[in-house]
């Protein structure tokens, strides 16, 4: 999701400057993308990090879904990432009130719908036809060839994001605005977040509360072997979290 955004901010600029846009992609690791498998040691689990990228070739996903396979038919159980919430939670296609109030106090943060970015500006999505970019597939994890029962997503749910900002840094208060701009719409309003609260929400709870959440959901997972799927920018975190334990 963190380097997600930066993509985003970067292709509002790019326009202006085509020549840049394939030096940032190869910057950023979204072309050309290798699958790449990185072992956790810990003393009673095998665990396996697979970083994925939000935004690739579609040949790095087939890559990706093939290797998911293979491990999940030799025993590993899948931790995946993904934002939940009640409505997911429950089976609901549709968004429960409490979660729109919570995406749009996530969007106010960062200033985008992330999920709908890519649809919405043209220019992205002629970056992305140009460079035969997609969106990662939604059914990465539970939904491949694997059995249902051998994966889950393990991750913050949108109310456990609100609220670990908000007990630090105060509620986020909806304009008007923000009120009354549905989600599928363009993001306009004008009251900002302070860029240092945006960084903390970011760098604090996007990524390190999440490594938290995972790291513990491992430790009290009675699976001897995992395979974690999580953005590139929790590998980091997560193995320190991991290696640690004595």
């Amino acid at each position: 999701m963190k380097k997600l955004l930066k993509i985003i901010l970067f292709f509002s600029l790019l326009f202006l400057f085509s020549g840049c846009v394939k030096m940032i992609l190869k910057k950023y690791n979204i072309i050309n993308r290798k699958l790449v498998l990185h072992q956790i040691k810990m003393k009673d689990k095998d665990i396996l990090f697979l970083p994925m990228a939000h935004l690739s070739e579609e040949k790095f996903y087939i890559e990706c879904k093939k290797a998911i396979d293979s491990l999940s038919n030799n025993g590993y159980y899948i931790f995946g990432e993904g934002i939940q919430y009640e409505g997911n939670l429950k089976g609901k296609t549709e968004l429960y009130s409490q979660d729109t109030i919570y995406r749009k106090k996530i969007r106010k943060i960062i200033g985008v719908t992330i999920s709908d970015a890519f649809e919405k500006k043209s220019m992205l999505k002629d970056i992305m036809e140009r460079y035969k970019l997609v969106l990662q597939p939604t059914d990465m994890y539970c939904s491949t060839k694997s059995k249902m029962n051998s994966c889950r997503v393990v991750d913050f749910t949108g109310q456990q994001l609100i609220e670990s900002y908000e007990q630090v840094k105060g509620e986020i208060v909806l304009s008007e605005c923000d009120k009354n701009t549905p989600l599928e719409q363009e993001y306009k309003c004008t009251e900002k977040i302070e860029s240092s609260d945006r960084k903390f929400f970011m760098n604090d709870i996007v990524v390190d509360k999440r490594d938290q959440y995972i790291s513990k959901e491992v430790k009290q997972s009675n699976h001897k072997k995992i395979l974690l799927i999580y953005g590139e920018a929790h590998y980091k975190g997560i193995k320190k979290l991991l290696e640690d334990t004595k």
